[in-house]
């Protein structure tokens, strides 16, 4: 009965032993990577090494960038991505799109204008188009 508690003992203090650089590693941010490199590669002595020295090494932190929010109106979006514009801005910072073209009413009709994105006529001081959300500045339009 003996032996058999101290096997059990020899074997537990075996386990924690094997899992110090799991344990070393639990609050970094790849915990779980060093948890299954510890797992699989632990019986070798390189590998335990290696996962020691990994949960062991200083993280760097995480780079915190601040930036101020654009001046934007908030009725002209990008067409493609819906992220606020300024009213002049060229082009769209955020999926790269740039606002180029000309509308040009239809037939002389001064009363309506075709989309170019969708070609649906929208009236001819609409800002944008309300089928598409295409942009119109002031006789340009965003494309």
């Amino acid at each position: 009965m003996a032996d058999g508690i101290s096997a059990v003992c020899v074997l537990l203090i075996g386990v924690l032993i094997y899992f110090i650089p799991a344990l070393v590693g639990q609050n970094r941010r790849n915990a779980g990577a060093i948890f299954v490199l510890n797992l699989l590669l632990g019986w070798t002595v390189i590998g335990w090494v290696v996962t020691l020295v990994w949960a062991m090494t200083s993280e760097s932190p995480l780079p915190v960038v601040t930036m101020a929010p654009p001046v934007t109106d908030a009725r002209y979006r990008c067409p493609r991505c819906q992220q606020p514009v300024a009213r002049d801005a060229p082009g769209c910072a955020t999926c790269g799109v740039v606002f180029v073209g000309t509308a040009t009413p239809p037939f002389g009709n001064t009363t309506d204008k075709k989309c170019p994105d969708c070609a649906e006529m929208v009236k001819a001081d609409a800002r944008n188009c309300r089928f598409c959300g295409f942009l119109f500045y002031g006789g340009t339009e965003a494309g």
